[in-house]
């Protein structure tokens, strides 16, 4: 049955069952895991938002920064690489593709995580 993570990080998550897996979960569990670790990370928020005449306005973000991956962590002595998350059933969009594309042939490393096995794997 799908889970839900509560925190804890480090490899020692603790998952309630629930009926889904959420995308924020794996994320959490990301973040989590890179503060336990005391590995450092930039999480990257696809948003382009400012103040026009006192009015919120959300503006089109530029060509290069669609589909972003979520974060961008530096292992210690390792290049920086790209983690987008999904839930297990999350889809891949065409913006995040090309963007991996980019960041895969400037020489990095990119990884599409839908658990924290696969996130622990990884680091």
């Amino acid at each position: 049955m799908p889970t839900r993570y509560r925190g804890g990080g480090g490899g020692n998550a603790e998952w309630a069952r629930l009926g889904e897996d959420r995308e924020r979960d794996v994320l959490k569990y990301l973040k989590d895991s890179m503060l336990a670790r005391h590995i450092m990370f930039i999480r990257l928020r696809q948003q382009n938002v400012r103040f026009v005449n006192g009015v919120l306005v959300f503006c089109p973000l530029p060509e290069h920064e669609l589909g972003a991956a979520d974060v961008i962590i530096f292992p210690t002595g390792r290049q920086a690489i790209a983690i987008e998350t999904k839930s297990r059933k999350g889809i891949h969009a065409e913006d995040q593709k090309k963007w991996r594309a980019r960041w895969e042939k400037s020489g990095r490393k990119y990884y599409l995580v839908r658990t924290p096995e696969e996130l622990d794997a990884i680091i």
